[in-house]
């Protein structure tokens, strides 16, 4: 772990099946859902754990290897993906929280940390 890292709940189990994208929930703006709408199922192993696990865990599936034990590394997105995803991650969670943080921090310098604190 990260000296750095912060604790929240997790969801501990995030892969493609665990995200379901509805297009179907597309209500013509009349509902907080639209064509984008992305809902999380699954939450049995929930719980804390540092922050940046899901998102570790969430890249990690994309080698796959969960038939057969056997991971593709190859598959591995590259460090510029995973460097989008965080910044994603950043914007949304401070969208939620309405965090100034990263107005402070800078943005860059808490994605570089964040990154960290998934390898």
């Amino acid at each position: 772990h990260h000296p750095d890292a912060p604790i929240a709940f997790c969801h501990n189990d995030v892969n493609a099946g665990n995200i379901l994208v509805d297009g179907r929930l597309d209500s013509g703006g009349s509902s907080c859902y639209d064509k984008d709408s992305v809902a999380t199922i699954d939450y049995e192993y929930g719980a804390l754990n540092y922050t940046m696990y899901d998102m570790a865990n969430f890249i990690c599936e994309h080698c796959g290897g969960n038939d057969n034990g056997i991971p593709d590394y190859k598959l591995m997105p590259s460090l510029e993906l995973q460097r989008k995803l965080v910044q994603e991650y950043i914007q949304e969670r401070d969208r939620v929280m309405d965090n100034k943080a990263t107005k402070h921090v800078g943005e860059d310098e808490e994605v570089t940390k964040l990154l960290s604190q998934m390898q």
